[in-house]
């Protein structure tokens, strides 16, 4: 037996341990036999054997480590523990495992060890590689980094740093380490056909996975270049002959790039479409599937990159708020009016907005048996067209940053007048 052997199993138990804790919201996992987790630390750098890191519905994240041996004699216990000692630098709970059968061959030395692991705040668990169940000897405290006054601030930033890392730690496999935007636009298409998704029904055959793959191939077919052009000559060939393994595995890094990026959230298995992926799925649509990528889906991923997690939870509870109350009318930008840009007069449509919102176009007469706005200068525009269906309508032809500005605009516009005004609804 290889230590490589157990890293999996206690894996599997480090993402159990996150779901009992409450951290059960995009999880992400890895081990040092598929995967190598480099950490700086005084000029060099470290590599646990196992780690995971895991969400709650706030938004905050656990990561737990665990390091392993074979064997608990000569050095190797100490040696363990030192290592652990040093994840605990990058980790909010740490382990050390080692199989069963040799922690269970001398209670006395297990005594010892788990005196030692409460000394360090560490945990225990003991591996079995027949039934591939990891148990818990003693539970981790959490790290004296982190209730350290002094320390903490460095905590802070390691926590962070490795989180980002395992997030975004593909493997390997040179081959396939890199993920394209044009990939994930296709991949944020498809999943904006519905709310949620169970992973195994994306990856099931002849499901959605398997119609995409059929998509790059028709291009590919008329002589036209798909967006799994912009991997590896030898990976994209292999896809497009039918190697749907290598292009399952090109799908997965594709959901974990937009999971990081807080485009999706993935809860138990089940993959939830964000309101930043609708917005994604709308920019480049006409290069579906193609090698082209539009400048606006460009300039979406470098809002994504400069964006802090407050702005990505304000963007997703302004949703919230125009979805609780859709229809909703939108005057937000001249443009929706044919005649904005003729008429002399302000209304609402001309209006400068600002983030209370903006004054309701005093020029529509409301119908109440067809329940209906129209203009009175111009009879043919019909206001309720204009209401909000999705929170593409809220942003329709605008850059980025006018959209998330209108999101706002609309949001605290509902939230101060709600279901007062009947305007607010477009009722």
């Amino acid at each position: 037996m290889k230590e490589e052997d157990i890293y999996p199993i206690v894996e599997e138990y480090l993402k159990t341990k996150l779901k009992e804790i409450g951290f059960n919201l995009n999880i992400f996992s890895g081990n040092a036999s598929s995967v190598d987790l480099s950490l700086p630390l005084f000029g060099s750098h470290i590599k646990p054997d196992v780690y995971a890191v895991g969400e709650d519905e706030n938004g905050i994240f656990r990561i737990i480590m665990a390091e392993g041996k074979l064997t608990y004699k000569g050095r190797d216990l100490d040696g363990v523990i030192w290592q652990g000692i040093s994840d605990q630098r990058f980790s909010h709970f740490v382990y050390i495992f080692f199989p069963k059968e040799e922690l269970e061959s001398n209670i006395e030395a297990k005594k010892f060890i788990k005196k030692e692991c409460r000394k360090y705040g560490l945990g225990l668990l003991s591996v079995d590689i027949k039934t591939n169940d990891s148990t818990e000897e003693l539970s981790p405290q959490m790290s004296p980094f982190n209730l350290n006054e002094e320390l903490i601030k460095d905590f802070e930033k390691n926590i962070i740093l490795a989180r980002d890392k395992i997030r975004m730690n593909f493997g390997k496999n040179k081959e396939l380490e890199y993920v394209h935007l044009t990939t994930m636009r296709d991949l944020a298409v498809l999943l904006s056909q519905k709310k949620q998704w169970e992973e195994k029904d994306l990856f099931k055959s002849k499901g959605a996975i398997d119609n995409l793959l059929k998509e790059y191939q028709k291009i590919e077919k008329s002589g036209g270049k798909s967006s799994l052009r912009k991997y590896d000559a030898k990976v994209w060939k292999a896809i497009i002959d039918g190697d749907i393994n290598k292009f399952k595995e090109i799908v997965k890094r594709n959901l974990r790039t937009l999971l990081f990026f807080d485009i999706i959230a993935i809860r138990n298995d089940l993959i939830e479409v964000k309101p930043l992926c609708k917005i994604m799925a709308s920019l480049d649509k006409a290069n579906q599937y193609k090698s082209k990528c539009d400048k606006n889906l460009k300039q979406f991923l470098t809002y994504l990159l400069l964006t802090n997690e407050e702005t990505k939870k304000l963007v997703d509870a302004i949703v919230n708020t125009l979805e609780g109350h859709s229809p909703i009318p939108v005057w937000a930008r001249n443009g929706y009016c044919s005649q904005s840009n003729k008429c002399k007069e302000k209304c609402g449509f001309k209006a400068d907005w600002t983030p209370e919102g903006q004054p309701f176009p005093e020029f529509l007469e409301y119908d109440p048996k067809t329940k209906k706005h129209t203009c009175k200068i111009d009879g043919k525009f019909e206001f309720d067209k204009c209401t909000v269906t999705s929170i593409l309508h809220c942003s329709y032809k605008l850059n980025l940053p006018e959209r998330i500005k209108i999101l706002i605009s609309e949001s605290t516009l509902i939230n101060q007048r709600g279901k007062t005004h009947e305007w607010s609804l477009a009722i």
